[in-house]
């Protein structure tokens, strides 16, 4: 009790210095609290990185063997790297990575980049490019709307959904909002093999003359002696309209198109 009434003693006879150390400390408080920025949603950091291989029609096997498995081999041998587990599905394989908090999630990134594009010769050709995820707590939604209905075509849902999305983002407090779900739409050529081999042709000639057509040909640059300028043959598939037209086969009595053929309908990727 003698040291504590020693230091009491101590205070009330030096009570400026202490009413000066008292002050010194509450405003160096307000100034910490008005220039240290406060979240309410803070971006925390975690220590997982989530890579997902997309193949389309792979089979669950297939997928932790051909695509799990090699990239597994790779990210083990990247410093730092603590657990890995995959997980493989019907059209796609996803590894999830968690490393050593004390690295820096820049770096661990590259070395999962360098790692995939060491993987990738293992990987079958006919694989997506893999996507690779870093988990952050700001990435969390704050609110999560979901659009549906009975009989409603997708189309129609998926046209909501991004007017809604515009609307949202219109919000002045509201920083991104993301659409999920939605499935990729394509032309779908529904062919008639009656059609086929009536022409004499082979599924082999059709499809190469899809893919003969869907490109860019650059044809050199024309110098005018005043300057130059490119010239370039457009042949990318824009529309409907571009695949219909798409010539298959020549015969004495003209050109066979992919419309004489096939029939064309807009359509979205399996679910």
């Amino acid at each position: 009790m003698s040291v504590i009434s020693n230091y009491v003693a101590a205070s009330i006879d030096r009570s400026r210095t202490v009413l000066s150390i008292l002050a010194v400390i509450l405003f160096a408080g307000a100034i910490a609290w008005v220039s240290i920025p406060v979240e309410s949603n803070p971006d925390v950091s975690v220590p997982v990185i989530i890579i997902t291989i997309p193949h389309e029609g792979i089979s669950p096997q297939d997928a932790e063997r051909l695509l799990a498995r090699p990239v597994e081999l790779e990210v083990k041998t990247i410093e730092g790297v603590e657990e890995i587990n995959s997980y493989s599905s019907e059209g796609s394989a996803t590894i999830v990575v968690e490393f050593d908090y004390d690295l820096d999630p820049d770096d661990v990134l590259i070395d999962i980049r360098e790692a995939l594009d060491r993987a990738k010769v293992k990987i079958p050709s006919t694989a997506e490019e893999p996507i690779i995820r870093e988990v952050s707590a700001a990435e969390f939604p704050i609110i999560t709307i979901s659009l549906g209905g009975d009989g409603v075509p997708d189309r129609v849902i998926y046209r909501l959904a991004r007017d809604l999305k515009d609307q949202i983002e219109s919000i002045p407090d509201v920083l991104e909002a993301n659409i999920n779900g939605q499935r990729e739409e394509l032309l779908e050529a529904i062919i008639d093999p009656t059609l086929l081999e009536s022409y004499g042709i082979t599924n082999e000639e059709l499809i190469g003359a899809v893919a003969r057509n869907n490109r860019l040909i650059a044809a050199g640059a024309v110098d005018t002696g005043k300057g130059s300028f490119t010239v370039k043959i457009p042949s990318v598939i824009e529309n409907a309209g571009d695949v219909l037209s798409i010539p298959v086969k020549a015969t004495p009595d003209g050109v066979v198109t992919l419309a004489d053929v096939t029939t064309i309908r807009r359509t979205f990727k399996d679910a």
